[in-house]
């Protein structure tokens, strides 16, 4: 029951459920979708489908690009490997800018695990959520309708401390530090360090 890490190469469309068992679809309508992961040790990548109904949330279905968590199963009438539980992979990050309007907030979250920002806007976070510079939050990374661009959805804000001390961030930045300041009010910060 290990969980793996992979992306979606296709979206399963449709109600989800197969007519006559994993070959076929049911009345034409409904189409798998197929994912790609590495395995365990390496290897060349291995291609699994999965269907509506073998998503975790059918109501979050993740679309093509978007990077999954997911298990294999195997199919009791042909035998055949699928991925199963398949959901749409949280990252971790730190709010990097707020910006607040009279009809919400938006800003960009430092991604921690791929480096780069995101955009998010305040109506995917927990009502009466109280986004700060610095704060550190998890998120979905998904594209956005209108423009394709990246965005962070799902956001779920975190107690300060959560992320270890220093985090390692790919690409152009590393050794987040989160560190506490001030006397009467214990303000939190982020200093990135420019990598040489």
């Amino acid at each position: 029951d290990e969980v793996l890490e992979g992306v979606v190469e296709r979206e399963a469309r449709g109600a989800g459920g197969w007519g006559g068992g994993r070959g076929g679809e049911r009345g034409g309508q409904d189409s798998p979708g197929s994912l790609t992961h590495r395995p365990p040790g390496g290897g060349d990548p291995v291609t699994h489908t999965f269907t509506a109904t073998d998503l975790a949330d059918p109501a979050v279905r993740p679309r093509a690009g978007e990077c999954v968590d997911f298990r294999l199963a195997t199919d009791k009438t042909t035998s055949a490997l699928h991925a199963t539980r398949v959901s749409r992979r949280r990252e971790r990050g730190v709010v990097a800018t707020v910006k607040r309007t009279d009809r919400g907030c938006y800003g960009f979250m430092r991604c921690l695990d791929r480096g780069g920002q995101v955009f998010f806007h305040g109506s995917q976070l927990p009502r009466g959520a109280d986004p700060v510079a610095g704060g550190e939050a998890t998120f979905v990374v998904a594209a956005d309708d209108a423009s394709g661009r990246s965005v962070a959805v799902s956001v779920e804000l975190l107690p300060a401390g959560t992320f270890p001390a220093a985090v390692d961030v790919p690409g152009e930045l590393a050794g987040a530090r989160l560190c506490r300041a001030g006397r009467r009010r214990a303000r939190r910060f982020v200093s990135w360090h420019r990598r040489p």
